[in-house]
């Protein structure tokens, strides 16, 4: 969902991030990258991943319980 959210609106998402890094480089693709794509792709997005992930985990004890 979250890898769906962030291609929907045009954020980067760890796909992108490292296939802007093979084909430029490192400092290429970080220099090229604007302050917003990577305070979501460094912050924001790992913590939308552990809540999804953290939610799985609930719903999934519900079920098994």
């Amino acid at each position: 969902m979250a890898n769906f959210f962030a291609n929907t609106i045009g954020l980067y998402t760890w796909y992108d991030f490292l296939n802007n890094l093979l084909e430029k480089g490192i400092i290429k693709t970080i220099f090229s990258t604007n302050l917003f794509q990577l305070i979501w792709l460094f912050l924001v997005y790992p913590i939308v991943l552990a809540i999804g992930s953290y939610l799985g985990h609930i719903i999934y004890s519900f079920i098994i319980k």
